[in-house]
Order: C-alpha cells, then structure tokens, then sequence
C-alpha cells in the first residue's frame, strides 16, 4: 500500500491509500515507482514471518530504465537489490545467467562476472537486453 496526500479543488488536504494492485504507475517529481511482483528466494520471503507465505508479494519499486522489452527497478527494501522485468515474465527477478538464458551472449557475461551490483553496471545490463536480445 502506498498514501498518497493531496491537496484537493477545495483547498482541503487529503489521504487516500492505494493498494499496488489498483495502480499502474507513481509519478513524485522526476521518480516513477511501479508494482513489481518480484521473486525472492525462499529465506528472504520468509524473514518478515507468515507474510511470506502470500503469494503475491507485489511492492513498489523505483523504476530507474525502460527499454525494448525490459524494464529495471531498484528494490527500496533492500540495499543494492535490482530486478529485472521482462515483457511476458510474470515475475522480476535479479541478474543471472538463468534469468537471461533466453540471451546467450549476455547470460554468458553475467556469469563471466562482468557486471557488478552497482545501479550503473545493472543499467548495462538492461541496455545490452534492450538492444541485443529482444
């Protein structure tokens, strides 16, 4: 859930809280945040206790590229965690060699290690995506 506070035609302030499902997109000045079901491992889901036994675990998250077929987020729970999501992939995940299977020349650079955790290098990551691997 997200609140968002406004100030409506009436000069009153307001609350309204969203859940991720009735939102597409969050627009606060020049940062977008969206709903991303991500998937996390096993241990990680289930550190918060029983809400990790929801399947749905969609949260909001920076997006911070868009590009052909692919779009990258930065996890806002979690220090340095990026997923990706690809276009008719249910889930986001982070970068892997198992993630990115379907292209061999950058699934190969992933595992090589090429790329670091860094916002930067992951950005790379989804361009080469973007541009080579449709």
């Amino acid at each position: 859930r997200v609140t968002v506070t406004y100030v409506n035609a009436k000069g009153k302030t307001k609350n309204s809280s969203l859940k991720c499902k009735e939102v597409s997109e969050i627009v606060i000045e020049d940062k977008v945040f969206e709903p991303v079901n991500p998937k996390k491992g096993f241990i990680k889901s289930t550190e918060a206790g029983l809400s990790g036994f929801n399947l749905n675990s969609t949260i909001f998250m920076q997006r911070v590229f868009t590009g052909t077929g692919i779009k990258l987020f930065k996890d806002l729970t979690d220090t340095d965690t990026y997923y990706f999501r690809i276009e008719g992939v249910k889930k986001a995940e982070t970068a892997s060699a198992e993630f990115f299977a379907s292209c061999p020349a950058l699934a190969g650079r992933i595992e090589g290690g090429e790329f670091s955790t860094s916002e930067e290098d992951q950005i790379k990551i989804a361009k080469a995506f973007s541009e080579a691997c449709k």
